[in-house]
């Protein structure tokens, strides 16, 4: 079990003639001089009391969590009203021994007002997080951060005369205080909560790239549902910005896909493939390691997080084993999480994947018009990454709303649909729920890709809406053999990909 007030870790290893001592923490191992200790009497000497004598924090423990009575409390040394305890009530912890290494607990201050606590260990040279409070303040669909602290970093632990073995940049254990929200997104109330918390998120992720942050960390338990009674806007929250977040202000380019920043269940296939493993196992196309970490990959993620609620529970917090389990290799690293999600989104897995009868048909068709958006959008960056013609610089992106858009647009969509399904087509009157995009921002898909290639290519000729439809380009080619309805979408890169709707650029 892990222990959630520890900075570091010593383990004396000893064989019948050598010992030597070894420390853990979150940047990786050091080792120290291994000594005889029948020939050097005093040193095992001094390890074994220094060992024993010393006091929690020289052992590693934080000092900052501590007990009264039969109460464990937590004191924020940095608040700048003062020093304040908090009461803690539960925790929730990360299951990882190394990376972000998350410890969520659930507190209480001294006017009973509840508050979430969160302790983790980002990278030391991430943007400072002052700057990150600054920019993410007062905007909708972002979760309300009271006060953040950093107190020490791994290197602090590290002795001179130790041998250091960790390639990994040192961390800093950065402490989060903010407002306590109902639950995570998976312990919905009804369906209509849900695809509203999961568009305000959207909504959220968009305001937070329209300040110039990017979130790259999108799961499960960094989507919140709101208060009762909250705001419109403020249903769903995103969390967990302070962790992995990239500031991305003015000129700056993009950081390239990084599989340490987020969980691998939820990431996207690109970020997946930026771990080693990914090159050890099938042919590796060099051009993906400049890959950027863009708002497509987010909005993938936010796509996983609907895949894995829609088709592994049977209703409100109440997950299906059996459903799961097909989803077991998203949680490895690398190749294994990249393929299963690349299958996913293949063509041949139209009739496949069914959403649980709780969610109904409107789920099942939101499923379909998000797997086929994504696969799209995924598809047309791949393209370009090989072809070194994927924006670097943020401001370099032309279709941030029109995606976003289109993304909104289907879970729209869908709560209309659910009106018309309780209510009935007669009695319903739906507003559009993401109030800030204009009253037709969702236009057909063929509509969209039409607009957006006049923009990049206003001389060349565009195809018509039938043969966008049937699959087809401009260039006379027979319709491909599937359902109007439906659009192909070959996503391994070991193929050359089928985009019948053209190059989006």
């Amino acid at each position: 079990m892990l222990q959630q007030n520890r900075k570091f870790v010593f383990v004396l290893v000893m064989s019948e003639i050598t010992a030597r001592l070894y420390q853990f923490d979150r940047t990786g191992l050091q080792q120290f001089r291994k000594f005889n200790y029948h020939k050097s009497a005093l040193d095992f000497l001094r390890l074994v009391i220094g060992l024993l004598a010393a006091d929690d924090e020289a052992c590693g423990f934080d000092t900052s969590i501590f007990w009264k009575g039969d109460r464990r409390y937590i004191r924020n040394v940095h608040d700048k009203n003062g020093p304040f305890e908090y009461q803690l009530t539960s925790v929730n912890s990360s299951a990882e021994f190394t990376g972000i290494g998350t410890v969520r607990w659930l507190a209480q201050d001294v006017h009973g007002t509840s508050l979430i606590i969160e302790d983790t260990w980002p990278f030391a040279d991430q943007e400072s997080r002052d700057r990150l409070l600054d920019l993410i303040r007062g905007l909708d669909g972002v979760g309300e951060v009271l006060a953040c602290e950093e107190s020490f970093n791994t290197s602090q632990f590290r002795e001179p005369g130790a041998a250091d073995t960790s390639p990994i940049p040192p961390r800093v254990r950065c402490r989060i205080i903010f407002k306590e929200y109902k639950n995570s997104i998976d312990k919905f109330e009804n369906r209509v909560e849900f695809l509203q918390a999961l568009g305000d998120a959207v909504v959220g992720h968009r305001n937070l790239w329209k300040r110039g942050v990017l979130h790259r960390d999108i799961s499960i338990d960094n989507i919140r549902i709101g208060r009762d009674g909250a705001r419109t806007g403020n249903i769903g929250l995103l969390i967990g910005i302070l962790h992995s977040s990239f500031v991305f202000e003015g000129s700056k380019k993009l950081e390239l896909t990084d599989h340490r920043t987020s969980e691998s269940r939820f990431q996207s296939i690109l970020v997946a493939s930026s771990c080693p493993t990914f090159e050890d196992y099938i042919p590796y196309n060099y051009a993906y390691e400049s890959a950027p970490h863009d708002y497509l990959d987010d909005l993938e993620s936010f796509f996983y997080v609907f895949v894995w609620i829609c088709l592994g529970y049977e209703g409100p917090g109440r997950p299906h084993p059996p459903s799961l389990k097909r989803f077991s290799t998203w949680d490895e690293q690398g190749i294994f999480s990249a393929h299963a999600k690349r299958w996913l989104l293949s063509e041949r897995t139209d009739g496949d994947w069914k959403v649980s009868p709780y969610f109904g048909p409107v789920f099942q068709a939101l499923f379909r018009e998000l797997r086929i958006f994504i696969g799209e959008r995924l598809n047309t960056k791949m393209k370009a990454i090989r072809l070194f013609e994927w924006p670097r610089k943020p401001s370099d992106f032309q279709h941030v709303d029109d995606d976003y858009a289109m993304f909104l647009g289907f879970i729209d969509k869908a709560l209309k649909g659910l009106q018309v399904e309780v209510l009935g087509e007669q009695r319903t009157s739906v507003i559009s729920r993401f109030h800030f995009l204009p009253p037709q921002y969702a236009p057909p898909m063929a509509q969209v890709v039409r607009e957006r290639n006049k923009r990049s290519h206003p001389n060349s000729k565009q195809p018509s809406d039938e043969n966008v439809k049937a699959g087809m380009l401009s260039t006379g080619k027979q319709p491909l053999k599937h359902s109007q309805t439906e659009m192909r979408y070959d996503i391994s890169h070991r193929n050359p990909p089928c985009w019948p709707l053209g190059t989006l650029r």
